[in-house]
């Protein structure tokens, strides 16, 4: 019998693991440089508290049941709910307050590439902040961590779920705005003659369909909503001048598919059409309805998709070292040379097991590593490295503190 696991839940194999770490690291360091605390949201809530804002409807959404007292229960679908809830619940808790979270969650979407029904996600938010800043703050922290993770060729598309539902109203004299927009949000994920037929099934006819997609989707004049009341451009003019985050754009297609937005959203994409790297946006509403008085605004991004989309853009890109011995007896010399390496920040490993060094060359060419050290007599004696690079195939002698800078300037470039 060939054990699985369910539907759209995997293992997560430890090379894998080691990088989502890696991106752990790398969040935990942002949020203490930009000032937020990090915690864990209850894995478990309520069935109440996750459908406070969608309904019932969300059922067809996430994993919910009864336990065994009977108490109709959920598994987060985000982190946000969760902490928000806790933000709330502590009324002692002076604003503003900048916190995060990297953890788990669970989604009954229909699995795909770069989606899965469990699956890891960084998150912060910022209660009881003036919201122009507050989404200023939250973009700037998720360009950092995107540009940072390694991904360099990515786009902040910036939007006002009330402009937008204010214009759907007003200009297209639109009668459910709010189920407009959630089909709007399936742009890039459905094609434009899907979204056309979704248009009109809700009442809109065909010539004002056409219209609304060229306007919010076609047209690329950032300039058309110049006239409305809203703080976009001001948001986008720091980013751009101050901040000089220039690849940004306002994008009104943006309307973010959860509920509980109300006001500016942004979304991170590689192209217009492409995944979502990084959503977020202003949820006041949410607080509220958990009985809050104060500003929410907030962000997450998928951890894996992420790791996907650096893994595209790298090319699978190798790192590190892996150092052979070309006989066990100089394992220890080995050892040393590892342990100097590793406190220099490099990854590297050498053999656990007799194999011959055949062997151990794949072993280091399937995991990834950059460069292959052969440690023999002749370099123990003149205190010498033989290295290979594994992509180029060219060896070269190099001494440890020589391979460290190569290493150092392979990584910067």
């Amino acid at each position: 019998m060939k054990w699985k696991t369910p539907r759209g839940i995997r293992d997560i194999p430890p090379e894998e693991y080691q990088k989502m770490l890696d991106l752990l690291d790398l969040f935990r360091e942002l949020c203490q440089i930009y000032g937020f605390q990090i915690m864990e949201p209850a894995t478990l809530e309520f069935f109440e508290t996750l459908s406070l804002k969608s309904g019932e409807d969300i059922k067809n959404e996430i994993y919910e049941f009864l336990d065994k007292g009977g108490r109709h229960i959920g598994l987060r679908f985000d982190l946000t709910v969760g902490i928000t809830r806790y933000v709330v619940g502590r009324p002692e808790i002076p604003k503003p307050i900048k916190l995060g979270a990297y953890s788990i969650q669970w989604r009954y979407d229909e699995p795909q590439r770069g989606r899965y029904r469990s699956f890891y996600a960084w998150d912060i938010e910022i209660y009881g902040g003036d919201t122009r800043i507050s989404a200023i703050e939250t973009i700037q922290f998720a360009n950092d961590m995107l540009f940072k993770s390694g991904l360099k060729n990515f786009y902040i598309y910036l939007s006002d779920r009330n402009l937008v539902e204010n214009i759907l109203t007003k200009k297209f004299k639109v009668k459910n705005p709010i189920n407009i927009m959630k089909i709007m949000d399936k742009w890039g994920k459905k094609d434009e003659d899907w979204i056309r037929n979704m248009f009109i099934n809700e009442g809109v006819n065909k010539e004002t369909a056409d219209e609304i997609i060229t306007f919010f989707f076609i047209d690329k004049d950032e300039n058309r909503f110049a006239e409305e009341k809203t703080t976009l451009y001001d948001i986008r003019d720091i980013l751009k001048n101050d901040l000089n985050i220039n690849n940004v754009a306002i994008n009104p297609g943006i309307v973010r598919g959860l509920d509980y937005y109300d006001g500016i959203v942004f979304e991170i994409k590689r192209s217009e059409r492409a995944l979502t790297l990084v959503g977020g946006g202003s949820y006041t509403t949410l607080v509220k309805l958990f009985g809050g008085n104060f500003t929410a605004f907030g962000a997450a991004g998928g951890v894996e998709r992420l790791l996907m989309e650096i893994y595209r853009e790298t090319d699978g890109e190798r790192s590190g070292v892996y150092v052979i011995p070309i006989k066990f007896e100089y394992l220890n010399h080995v050892i040393t040379i590892v342990s100097k390496l590793r406190k220099e920040g490099i990854r590297s490993e050498y053999p656990i097991s007799h194999r011959n060094i055949d062997r151990h060359v794949k072993y280091a060419v399937e995991k990834g590593y950059k460069y292959i050290v052969f440690i023999g007599e002749k370099e123990i004696k003149q205190q010498e490295l033989t290295v290979k690079d594994v992509e180029s195939g060219i060896e070269e002698t190099l001494d440890l503190s020589e391979l460290v800078k190569k290493i150092r300037k392979h990584v910067r470039s």
